[in-house]
């Protein structure tokens, strides 16, 4: 189960196999992976 807030603050329930939660989950998976390439790259170029 997955609560998004709206623009109005109201928070939706989405269901575990709604299409907009895997969607969500997609997103968090590709946003942590570029996140942890970055912070590899980051770490590279300081040493």
């Amino acid at each position: 189960m997955v609560y998004l807030l709206t623009t109005r603050n109201q928070e939706l329930d989405i269901s575990g196999s709604s299409d907009v939660q895997k969607l969500y989950e997609t997103y968090l998976v590709r946003l942590t992976t570029l996140l942890y390439e970055l912070n590899k790259s980051v770490a590279h170029m300081t040493k």
